[in-house]
This record gives C-alpha cells, sequence and structure tokens, in this order.
C-alpha cells in the first residue's frame, strides 16, 4: 500500500473516476436516494486509507452555484498535471 495520503482534489478526481469506470450505473441527482453514493463514499474512503468526515464537515463545504461548465478549464489544467488511465479491459 501507498503510504502517501491523497490530497483532497486527488481524492474527488479518483471517485469520480472509479464511478465512470466501475461496472453499473450510479445514479446520483436531486431526485435520486443519496444513501447509495453514502455508501460508495464510504468504501471509496475506507480502500484509500483516508480520514472519515469530521463532525460539521459541511459547514466548511461551498458548493458551485449556477449551472455546471462542465469542469473544462479544472479537468485540463488536471489533466496536463496528472496522468489517469481509465482503460478497462
Amino acid at each position: 500500500m501507498n503510504t502517501d495520503k491523497l490530497t483532497a482534489a486527488e481524492a474527488v478526481f479518483g471517485f469520480a473516476a472509479w464511478l465512470t469506470t466501475k461496472d453499473g450505473d450510479t445514479l446520483m441527482g436531486k431526485s435520486h436516494d443519496a444513501a447509495p453514493i453514502a455508501r460508495l463514499c464510504g468504501e471509496f474512503v475506507k480502500v484509500n486509507g483516508l480520514n472519515e468526515p469530521r463532525e460539521d464537515w459541511h459547514h466548511n463545504l461551498i458548493h458551485p452555484s449556477g449551472e455546471c461548465s462542465h469542469g473544462n478549464d479544472l479537468v485540463s489544467s488536471a489533466s496536463a498535471d496528472t496522468h489517469i488511465n481509465h482503460q478497462t479491459t
């Protein structure tokens, strides 16, 4: 096991990468139950040896407002610095 801890950004990108490459569909949105996503978050945290969320962690969270820009700027800058291989067999 790698002893280097993931940064918060690496964990977010890693979780998204896992969701988009695992078998089956993962439905999420305001009209879907959040419990399945919460379970997947917990599994990802455990497998990657991350710390559990702190009490009242949600008070430090900022959600983007308005329409999603699809993260084009962030993904472009991340892919310049990060090499993520999503190929499956």
